[in-house]
């Protein structure tokens, strides 16, 4: 359970340090707005999720080595082009939706009472996936 954790704490991580690569470029003032937002939900999900698992979320978050990280490689490819951003967004929702919803199963109360929580902000950021 806690490699499954670590992984998506460090996939949350690294995609809202991904979204806010967008944030005074994206090419509509309401898509540097969303974007900025919904990169700040994202780094705050992987805060709770590291703090499930240790005491010093941020010495977990920021104090390992690179091996040691267990994002998918979708999070940490740099998209400069737009319609990439919003494709990796939408598959990202998809496949952290899919996580999420078997995570809020979980037999820890305090797993599935955090996921469920993650999985109503989530909600927004798959609309505006899917609204593209």
């Amino acid at each position: 359970m806690n490699e499954l954790l670590l992984g998506l704490a460090d996939d949350e991580l690294i995609i809202g340090w991904r979204d806010s690569e967008w944030t005074g470029i994206a090419p509509l003032l309401e898509e540097d707005v969303a974007f900025s937002s919904i990169a700040q939900n994202e780094i705050g999900h992987a805060r709770a999720v590291y703090q499930l698992l240790v005491e010093d979320a941020d010495a977990l978050a920021f104090d390992r080595p690179l091996e040691e990280y267990r994002c998918a490689p979708l999070v940490e490819l740099r998209l400069l082009d737009w319609a990439h951003a919003i494709a990796r967004r939408w598959l990202y929702e998809e496949a952290d939706r899919i996580r999420i919803e078997a995570l809020t199963s979980d037999a820890d109360p305090e797993v599935a009472g955090l996921a469920a929580k993650i999985n109503r902000e989530e909600a927004y950021h798959r609309m505006h996936a899917e609204l593209w």
